[in-house]
């Protein structure tokens, strides 16, 4: 098997580089650092907003003299997605894997450890430039059977690579999805939705959070943190894993300097600590937000649903909404469980017909795993259902995979705060506030900005306002037959193994 593994590597080694020079040619003109546009004789307000938004792609001198990008918030980031339209993956507001990785640093990478649910340890390393792809790496990964075989097979092949497994309770998971890259003079961090292969990065909606260069004190003492605690967020989360080299990790963090990450806090969810999850969310949201009206609604979308309860006070509007909406600590003591309604929850699940024509079709479905089996018991959360619909950003039919979470202004127009992470809607990625602590290991990025900002100036991965469910519409269960054909010419039987191809 590792002979053969071997020759599978070599080849992928020899076709990937042949695209290798034009993806650092891109990577070299369009870093995760804002994009150099032309210089102009015009500064500060007088110049207008673009109207365009976080989608411009205009770098023209005549443009960038009469709109300005100043209002760009850095970092965050669509990933590409196969078959759209180019100015759909412009490099303003898109991003590769490999692009980020290809990315002209000037620095040394010298190792990286990933954080994911599933990997392809070959896709992964063909995503870095073929300098790099015989360093250090290590993969954290659940001790699922499965998987972990798997891995320790291709190990046979990558022996540069180590596993550092993980061992978890019933119905948690390591779904957590991040990249620490170690360089000579510097670190970077990458967190996304996205897992760390092929098909995550090809034809779904997701999102990824790239950081500025840390760069190292050279003098062996304690650097600045950010003025959000990122650093601290981080290293706690990773000391929660119990694990020798993540602690040692953790320990080096304290010489580099965070204070380039702006606005941005770092939210883990931990089973080792009660004080992760949506309590962590919690205390940012209410030392950092202004006391907002209860109607301001927060939008999101996910990719799974946990059991949440017998009815929607249970869990969904009780807990979880009353921390997302009453940011002011007195409005958590004072709000009536009847001012969390759906118009003020707003959750964005595709239907069975999003899923359908979407581009992978039923197959997409494998990664929205929500079941019959557990709708049946919580049919009251349709009511708070709206259509996954992305036009603007071209990703109607790229598949969610993606969890972003939004609070605007009554009409959608500004922002109070936003947030890319890995969590689901559910108990288990969350927890339960201060009774118990989350079953999962996730990790994401809040941004708050200083005050409330222009929404179209934020890159968001779904159109707003979001159109609620009508009673005929069904959302999609993954444990259900569907006898219409789909876009790639299939039916779906879970029974057989999901996509049933159709002899025309």
């Amino acid at each position: 098997m590792a002979n053969s593994r071997k020759k599978v590597h070599e080849i992928s080694e020899s076709d990937d580089d042949v695209d290798e020079i034009s993806e650092s040619k891109r990577a070299r003109a369009s870093s995760s650092q804002p994009l150099q546009l032309p210089s102009t004789t015009r500064r500060g307000s007088d110049v207008p907003p673009c109207p365009q938004g976080f989608m411009c792609a205009r770098t023209s001198v005549d443009h960038v003299q009469t709109n300005s990008h100043e209002y760009r918030v850095r970092g965050f980031y669509l990933t590409k997605c196969d078959g759209l339209q180019t100015k759909f993956n412009a490099d303003t507001f898109t991003r590769s894997l490999k692009q980020i990785l290809h990315e002209d640093v000037d620095d040394q990478l010298e190792s990286a450890v990933h954080f994911s649910y599933v990997y392809d340890m070959e896709w992964l390393l063909n995503q870095y430039p073929q300098k790099y792809r015989h360093l250090p790496m290590m993969l954290v990964v659940q001790r699922r059977q499965d998987l972990f075989e798997l891995l320790i097979a291709q190990r046979q092949v990558y022996r540069n690579v180590c596993l550092l497994p993980v061992e978890l309770a019933r119905f948690g998971s390591h779904h957590s999805k991040m990249i620490l890259l170690k360089y000579k003079h510097s670190l970077r961090i990458v967190i996304t939705t996205a897992n760390l292969y092929g098909p995550d990065w090809g034809r779904k909606s997701q999102m990824v959070w790239v950081s500025p260069m840390l760069k190292k004190n050279s003098q062996h003492k304690v650097a600045p943190d950010s003025n959000t605690g990122f650093r601290s967020a981080l290293c706690t989360y990773l000391r929660s894993y119990q694990k020798k080299k993540l602690h040692g990790l953790a320990e080096s963090y304290m010489n580099y300097d965070f204070s380039l990450i702006e606005k941005c806090f770092f939210i883990g969810s931990t089973p080792n600590s009660i004080n992760s999850g949506l309590v962590a969310l919690d205390s940012v949201l209410t030392k950092n937000v202004p006391a907002l009206a209860n109607e301001n609604p927060v939008i999101f979308s996910f990719s799974s649903i946990g059991t949440l309860g017998q009815d929607d006070a249970a869990w969904l509007r009780q807990t979880f909404g009353r921390s997302l909406l009453a940011t002011d600590q007195s409005m958590k003591q004072n709000a009536g469980i009847e001012d969390i309604n759906n118009d003020n929850i707003q959750a964005i699940y595709p239907t069975i017909d999003e899923v359908r024509t979407s581009f992978e079709g039923y197959a997409a479905g494998r990664s929205l795993p929500y079941s019959e089996k557990v709708h049946k018991k919580q049919r009251w959360l349709s009511r708070f259902l709206h259509h996954w619909k992305a036009d603007r950003v071209g990703r109607s039919r790229a598949a969610p995979h993606v969890k972003f979470y939004i609070r605007t202004s009554l009409d959608y127009q500004q922002t109070f705060w936003f947030m890319m992470t890995s969590a689901n809607l559910s108990k288990a990625a969350w927890g339960n506030l201060r009774m118990k602590a989350p079953l999962s290991y996730e990790c994401g990025v809040l941004y708050v900005p200083d005050n409330p900002m222009v929404t179209d100036h934020v890159v968001i991965p779904f159109d707003l306002p979001p159109k609620k469910y009508s009673a005929s519409d069904r959302l999609w269960v993954q444990d259900s037959c569907y006898a219409e054909i789909d876009f790639q010419g299939n039916t779906w039987d879970p029974r057989k193994g999901g996509s049933i191809s159709v002899a025309w």
